[in-house]
């Protein structure tokens, strides 16, 4: 039994897809840590200097955006879900939800202050973009 345990563990920290944030390259960060991520996207961080951010993310059923939420949010989702019927009572929305890692790439290369998370195989077509976090699919 404690072999297949063992087997099992190691396939699963092989297979942890690893993930970026990335950013307009006009943002005044070279790199964020874990709990800054994690306030940008439960809306109480909302400028990184003085640039307004817009968070993307991806549909609810990419593995990428489960992923994400595990690592950096740490909250399941039914109390995100909870998290932002509150917010939204004092004005704040959630991240703006886009369709694919192409379509975060495109808006992030395009519109000032965008950030969005994405595979880290797919920033092989990002071009003028800046990472600002790396994250490597592990729970915290």
């Amino acid at each position: 039994m404690r072999p297949l345990l063992l087997c099992l563990l190691l396939v699963s920290v092989l297979c942890a897809e690893r993930w970026v944030l990335i950013g307009h390259p006009g943002l005044p960060a070279e790199g964020l840590d874990r709990e800054t991520v994690r306030a940008i996207y439960l809306g109480r961080k909302r400028f990184l200097g003085d640039v307004p951010l817009v968070p993307l993310q991806l549909r609810a059923d990419e593995p990428i955006r489960r992923m994400f939420e595990r690592e950096i949010i740490g909250l399941s989702r039914k109390q995100l879900r909870q998290w932002w019927m509150r917010q939204h009572y004092l004005g704040r929305r959630p991240p703006k939800v886009m369709g694919s890692p192409a379509a975060v790439t495109a808006f992030v290369e395009q519109v000032e202050g965008a950030v969005g998370y994405l595979p880290f195989d797919a920033l092989d077509g990002a071009a003028d973009v800046i990472v600002l976090y790396e994250g490597d699919g592990e729970l915290r």
